[in-house]
């Protein structure tokens, strides 16, 4: 008999959530991907962690049992889904987005009139970017990420490659094997 509530709490919650809507919650728990707050029992929503920022303490700033203000970003009650964000920002939550086609997506992100862009001619791929992996794995999560990222968006860690000696950021050359500031061999 105590499961009835959480299973009827989803009812009506589009009424009792909107988009850019403010809202209190408990955090229950923190992932790689992100911090999960409870706004009412049975409703259970997630703030992604390339929300929160980049590096490894992005997510240390929560604790379960802590309350925060947040904003509710999309909202899915048929797959019981609630997506918040720590700032009220207009642009669309990963829900929303991911249901739009990449033309609409882009239509979403602009106030402006959408003009198509136009043919940009192919450039020779040369050794150098031929080389260069399309996709890689994540040195803290170990996700498949994009060649092109710059940070992964599962966890939120940098995908740049750092020199062992210096500390100083290595350039984005496959073919590279000396640091740019020591001149030590990476």
């Amino acid at each position: 008999m105590d499961d009835q509530p959480f299973q009827d709490a989803w009812i009506n919650a589009e009424e009792r959530y909107q988009v850019r809507q403010e809202v209190q919650g408990v955090v229950t728990r923190v992932t790689q991907f992100g911090v999960f707050v409870q706004v009412e029992p049975g409703i259970e929503g997630i703030i992604y962690a390339f929300e929160l920022g980049t590096g490894p303490f992005a997510l240390a700033g929560f604790t379960p049992g802590q309350e925060i203000q947040l904003y509710v970003k999309d909202i899915d009650v048929s797959r019981r889904r609630l997506e918040f964000s720590p700032n009220n920002d207009p642009l669309p939550g990963l829900l929303d987005q991911h249901a739009l086609p990449p033309i609409e997506r882009r239509k979403a992100l602009s106030d402006e009139q959408f003009w198509p862009l136009p043919q940009l001619p192919q450039l020779p791929q040369t050794p150098a970017s031929a080389s260069r992996p399309a996709t890689s794995a994540c040195s803290t999560c170990q996700r498949t990420v994009q060649g092109t990222w710059k940070f992964c968006v599962y966890c939120g860690g940098s995908l740049q490659h750092y020199c062992q000696s210096c500390g100083s950021t290595l350039p984005d050359l496959p073919d590279a094997r000396y640091c740019q500031e020591c001149g030590k061999p990476i």
